[in-house]
């Protein structure tokens, strides 16, 4: 049977907006404010992928910012429902990861592979 190996890869407009609406879905709550600044965080390389959103409330600088950090089967749950909610198709039996390339984020997904295998999360 044939393998398959698919990245789908996200901006970080698009992780922020991906994060934003899981955690409204999921009922935790979300600072209301302005976005200062949002992007992966430095990990070692076998520790998962973290993408933190600096939220400003309105009227606050820099350091009244609140933050929200993102990792693991998390964010890839959130770019999961990202893409249904786009209508981007996505095999659910396959393996899932999610990587850093340079300022992206991917999701990695494989199928019927030999060998090694993605982790799933």
């Amino acid at each position: 049977m044939p393998s398959e190996l698919r990245h789908i890869f996200f901006t970080a407009a698009e992780v922020v907006e991906a994060v934003l609406q899981f955690q409204q879905k999921a009922g935790i709550p979300v600072p209301k404010g302005s976005i200062i600044a949002a992007g992966c965080e430095p990990t070692e390389a076998d520790e998962p992928v973290q993408f933190k959103i600096e939220i400003a409330c309105d009227g606050a600088d820099k350091d009244g910012a609140t933050a929200i950090l993102c990792a693991g089967s998390q964010l890839a749950a959130a770019l999961l429902v990202y893409c249904k909610h786009r209508n981007i198709p996505v095999p659910a039996r396959a393996d899932k990861a999610v990587q850093r390339f340079g300022s992206k984020i991917g999701l990695v997904m494989s199928t019927n592979t030999q060998g090694e295998k993605l982790a799933r999360v």
